[in-house]
């Protein structure tokens, strides 16, 4: 890199006033023979608020545009904070309400608005405590990230393990969305009832272009159509309670008169193959568990695309010991070579394997002893 500039622009409202302000940088850099490098564009506004620290503005924004004309590569991310009064917050820690991205280079392309691990969304909270959530993402272009999993409180009600994605499904090129949300647990008392909610409901879709041939195809033959592969999730929750908050002298505390808890899931993929699965489950108590009950289902329809199992005995030594070593000096040519093997000559053995659901396949195997040279 040579030399490079850069030119810097204060801007805000008129008059003092703290409406907004913020910072414009324009620069470009030269390589060291006299062409242009980079040319990037950069940009800090902070709205409602004194100071320059985005994470305690009420409304704060970072613009990051960039060209490199060696790579001829591009990209452009665009930050928003929220935090207006502690109340409507930013989804993501440190009040980030979500972030935009645009890439673009010979190799790969993508446009992420939001991400499943930092999604665009709003958080409401009074006193410290959160009453609802509301967040989205939606991503499109070339080696998108996975989906991702359902909320843990769904999980721990469902008392079931969910996959993140199948491994070899993790990333593909074509576009996902999702949406998520949550409310509560919220409290209204009216002494001497107290009545507590919760919901959380959701869903994940993604239409990606895989490569990818599931164990049981033809060599050639790929998942979907033409490679086309859709996959989805959807998954909702409730808890509520009602009860009697009681403060005697001989006696303190919440008696629950009902609470009801319940929660599902469905995930799915098609075409080529075509499978679902889902699960729901539920519980109730009656005055403090005089009366209760849970109830738990599991289906499936179908077989999510696992990848071939790699041949088990890679990596496995047939040859226990060979005399002389291939190591040996000055061995007299009348000593007969010998070879002691892990397995038996030309008789079959069996070995269990285990695919990504956890299926077992038994596979038989013979070693056999074509040649041996003296």
């Amino acid at each position: 890199m040579g030399i490079g500039f850069q030119v810097m622009v204060k801007v805000g409202a008129t008059g003092g006033s703290s409406a907004y302000h913020g910072l414009i940088t324009l620069g470009c850099n030269f390589t060291r023979a006299g062409g242009m490098e980079r040319i990037f564009l950069n940009g800090d506004f902070i709205i409602m608020s004194e100071g320059d620290d985005k994470v305690a503005a009420a409304i704060a924004a970072e613009i990051r545009i960039s060209y490199n004309l060696i790579t001829t590569t591009f990209q452009a991310n665009a930050r928003v904070y929220v935090n207006v009064a502690n109340v409507l917050v930013g989804v993501n820690p440190g009040n980030l309400a979500g972030e935009i991205e645009i890439f673009a280079s010979p190799q790969t392309w993508h446009i992420y608005v939001g991400q499943p691990t930092i999604p665009v969304g709003l958080r409401l909270v009074l006193g410290g405590t959160e009453l609802a959530r509301a967040s989205f993402y939606f991503m499109c272009g070339m080696d998108l990230p996975p989906m991702p999993p359902i909320p843990d409180r769904i999980a721990r009600v469902l008392n079931i393990t969910i996959d993140r994605d199948v491994t070899n499904l993790a990333r593909g090129d074509g576009f996902a969305m999702g949406s998520n949300i949550a409310i509560g647990p919220l409290e209204i008392r009216l002494m001497p009832f107290y009545a507590r909610l919760g919901l959380e409901f959701g869903f994940d879709l993604s239409v990606k272009k895989y490569t990818q041939r599931c164990d049981g195809m033809a060599p050639g033959q790929t998942m979907g159509e033409n490679g086309w592969y859709a996959r989805g999730q959807i998954y909702g929750y409730f808890d509520a309670s009602v009860g009697l908050f009681v403060d005697l002298f001989f006696v303190k505390g919440e008696f629950e008169i009902l609470g009801v808890q319940m929660a599902a899931y469905l995930q799915g993929g098609f075409p080529n193959p075509n499978w679902v699965q889902g699960a729901i489950a539920g519980r109730y108590n009656i005055l403090g568990g005089a009366v209760q009950g849970n109830c738990h289902f599991e289906f499936s329809q179908g077989r999510p695309c696992v990848p071939p199992v790699e041949n088990p005995m890679v990596g496995m030594e047939l040859v226990a010991s060979l005399s002389p070593d291939a190591w040996s000096n000055n061995v007299d040519c009348g000593i007969e070579p010998s070879a002691l093997y892990n397995y038996s000559i030309e008789q079959e053995f069996t070995l269990t394997t285990r695919d990504m659901n956890n299926d077992s396949t038994v596979r038989r195997f013979r070693v056999m002893q074509k040649e041996t040279q003296l």
